[in-house]
């Protein structure tokens, strides 16, 4: 807030220009408004038939009320401006925050009960923001700025255009709803739905007992040098470098360089078109999910396929989201109509392709494939999510006896299990 509001040499708050005016605005008669009127209605109708002074004072209050509805909350409403700060990335099915700003240019009364709502036209898809409640404002005085928080609950991934959001009250009566609107064009990403996946090999034991992950993180076992440095107690007696110690007459100690973090490289293709829209949400998810994991793991992560790109395998979680963000778009770029070869690879599920090093570079690559439509050789949970069924799947946690056996030989075969007890 230091940032937008700035304090004058006579102490009353001033605002620079970074906040814009509304571009429109409306009067709405709110339901409880609707019955008020008709009871005014009914207060005219009987006072000037019977002529009676009460029921004309009661008819005069409730003019009085439509008047004092418009006049507290209209004037200081139009004082205020607002926006939208950029948004931070969501993901299916877990609740997020678009936060916006708000600032009072009045003098003299400040504006009551305040409700902010994201507005989406006929074009958009409710699934952008799903459930989720209104922020609200419950008093913003004449010359100062706060902010607001919307919380939604996404349904849908992808890249969701915001249009416009609404600053409302029904303040003080609750008769009329004073809206403005703020026009805003932005974007704003859903990443997939986070998952739980099964053991993959690069978390199971090895022959020697540590795990890949530990590995893989294991830092400064190389066999190249990096530098002489003053020997600390505690050092290895090996690494103390006696020629360099006798030259200088105090011990040194040779470091090596950390050994680089196995790749991973992660292979998927654009799905054709007529592929179902079920099996892509499953890619999606089941590729975001493995570079999460694989990170964790101490993996550098890459990501190439057809239609997709190349990205260089790095590590850290800027990596991770940069692959979640690609995945997110999974599929918008499959307009084209389909040919005959599209519509065969279309009856085919999605398939990911990973390929890591075991264990260092002399130890060679490893290399399996999943399936987007076999969904139990990779999720853990019981619980299918809605997105992940297709039409003719009503069960969200029935299994098939072949997709369990699937399911059964793929983890033995893969990962060396040898009981069904250990996918069950």
């Amino acid at each position: 807030m230091d940032a937008i509001k700035r304090e004058t040499g006579d102490g009353r708050s001033r605002f620079g220009d970074g906040l814009p005016p509304p571009t429109s605005r409306r009067y709405e008669l709110h339901p409880p408004g609707f019955l008020y009127l008709v009871i005014t209605v009914f207060l005219a109708i009987g006072s000037i038939n019977s002529q009676n002074n009460l029921l004309f004072l009661a008819f005069g209050l409730a003019i009085a009320g439509f008047l004092l509805s418009g006049l507290i909350s209209g004037p200081p409403l139009m004082k205020i401006n607002a926006r939208r700060n950029p948004p931070e990335p969501g993901a299916v099915g877990e609740h997020a925050e678009i936060r916006y700003t708000l600032e009072h240019r009045g003098r003299w009364i400040g504006a009551m009960g305040l409700e902010i709502r994201e507005l989406l036209d006929e074009t958009q898809d409710a699934r952008a923001l799903g459930a989720g409640s209104a922020g609200g404002v419950l008093n913003l005085s004449p010359g100062s700025a706060t902010s607001a928080v919307v919380r939604v609950l996404p349904e849908r991934r992808g890249v969701h255009r915001l249009r416009a959001f609404a600053v409302s009250t029904t303040f003080p009566f609750g008769l009329f709803r004073k809206t403005l609107i703020f026009e805003q064009p932005d974007a704003w990403m859903v990443l997939p739905r986070r998952i739980p996946l099964r053991d993959m090999p690069w978390q199971r034991s090895g022959r020697d007992g540590a795990t890949l992950s530990a590995i893989a993180s294991r830092k400064g076992q190389s066999t190249e040098f990096y530098a002489l440095r003053d020997y600390v107690p505690g050092d290895p007696t090996r690494q103390i470098a006696w020629k360099p110690s006798a030259r200088t007459g105090s011990l040194v100690v040779r470091e090596l360089a950390a050994s680089a973090p196995p790749k991973l490289w992660l292979r998927i293709d654009q799905p054709d078109f007529g592929t179902p829209e079920h099996l892509i949400e499953r890619a999606a998810a089941l590729v975001s999910a493995l570079a999460q994991d694989a990170s964790k793991a101490g993996f550098s992560v890459g990501l190439r396929g057809r239609g997709v790109g190349t990205m260089r395998p790095v590590t850290g979680p800027k990596q991770v989201r940069a692959i979640q963000s690609q995945m997110a778009a999974l599929g918008e770029a499959t307009e084209s109509a389909p040919s005959d070869s599209d519509a065969e690879r279309s009856r085919g599920a999605l398939r990911v392709t990973i390929q890591y090093q075991r264990k260092g570079r002399s130890a060679g690559r490893n290399e399996f494939v999943l399936s987007a439509g076999d969904i139990r050789q990779w999720f853990a949970a019981q619980e299918i999510p809605a997105e992940f069924l297709g039409p003719d799947e009503g069960s969200k946690t029935g299994l098939t006896d072949g997709s369990t056996h699937r399911a059964v030989r793929w983890a033995r075969e893969r990962l060396g299990m040898s009981s069904p007890e250990a996918v069950a």
